[in-house]
């Protein structure tokens, strides 16, 4: 390996791989030997990483162009692949494995991120979809869920099972690099390319699923599907569900001061960076709820020059 792109440990810290080029090398840590032959790619590799018992890797690559890559899985005690190549329209920017080591998840600059089973290389879900390019995917501690990080600019969590979306897509300022679920498993960490972190609080909600099911066809006006189905008939009026729902779940429907004014910040924020005009309404908004800060006002001053008519 003529250079090293970047290295990590086995584990058990017993091993390390490096990664160079078309090639991951796995080396023993107390003699830096390599341990067999290299893996190799037919592309550049992008990301690899052991299994949580060490005795698997997975590796994953792309190329600059649209070439249909891959990513693999390997045996970490002989170099022996473990089925066959994971297979992508354009380039494999992450892969992971669950929690047990029986499956991957791979992100994908084809919008997508995939579930496969190690052994049989089996699609285990339809692929899952974004905007644009999946930078990285990776399970949860108990390999039920897994989340996304995306250009887009959202973090999605999903069922690893079923491949449905368990949260709305996590919206942010710029694109996303990373997203990780905590120790928890009730908590997501995110990072952007502003080098911002942001920690997200995952809830379930215990509701009977035909309270939920009602909820969700208040929220997308009649045109919720289910697994794949059409989109299911009217069964009340949307005054009559919202009605109904509002009296049996009250402070689903409140708002509160706190969120008003994080929604208005995001907002004024994302306009800013966007160069948006609407800034100058939020701006105001906040000022309503937080009179005499000067950051905002010296803000609403540059906006309103901004926007005020020239000679």
């Amino acid at each position: 390996m003529k250079s090293v792109d970047s290295a990590f440990f086995s584990p058990d810290a017993a091993r390390f791989a490096a990664i160079g080029g078309r090639e991951v090398e796995i080396r023993e840590t107390s003699t830096g030997h390599n341990c067999f032959a290299p893996l190799s790619f037919s592309e550049l590799v992008h990301a690899a990483e052991f299994s949580r018992d060490g005795s698997k890797i997975v590796g994953c690559c792309w190329d600059p162009l649209f070439t249909k890559c891959y990513a693999q899985v390997w045996s970490a005690k002989d170099g022996r692949p473990m089925g066959p190549k994971l297979m992508h329209g354009d380039g494999v920017l992450f892969a992971s494995f669950s929690p047990d080591g029986n499956r991957v998840v791979t992100a994908s600059e084809d919008f997508t991120a995939i579930v496969w089973d190690v052994n049989t290389g089996r699609r285990l879900i339809s692929p899952v979809e974004h905007e644009e390019k999946v930078r990285t995917a990776a399970f949860g501690p108990d390999g039920r869920w897994f989340v996304t990080a995306s250009a887009d600019k959202t973090a999605r969590v999903w069922n690893a099972e079923t491949g449905d979306p368990l949260t709305p897509p996590l919206r942010h300022l710029t694109e996303l690099t990373n997203a990780a679920f905590l120790a928890d498993g009730r908590r997501i960490a995110t990072h952007d390319a502003n080098e911002e972190c942001r920690i997200w609080r995952l809830t379930v909600d215990d509701r009977p699923i035909d309270d939920l099911v009602l909820l969700s066809r208040l929220l997308s006006g009649h045109t919720e599907t289910h697994f794949g189905q059409l989109t299911s008939e009217r069964s009340e009026s949307l005054e009559v569900t919202w009605k109904r729902l509002r009296s049996k779940y009250p402070s689903t429907f409140e708002t509160f001061t706190e969120e008003i004014e994080k929604w208005h910040e995001f907002q004024a924020e994302e306009c800013d960076i966007d160069q948006q005009w609407f800034e100058a309404f939020h701006l105001r908004h906040l000022l309503a709820l937080r009179p005499g800060d000067q950051s905002i006002i010296k803000k609403l001053v540059a906006v309103d020059k901004h926007l005020a008519p020239r000679d």
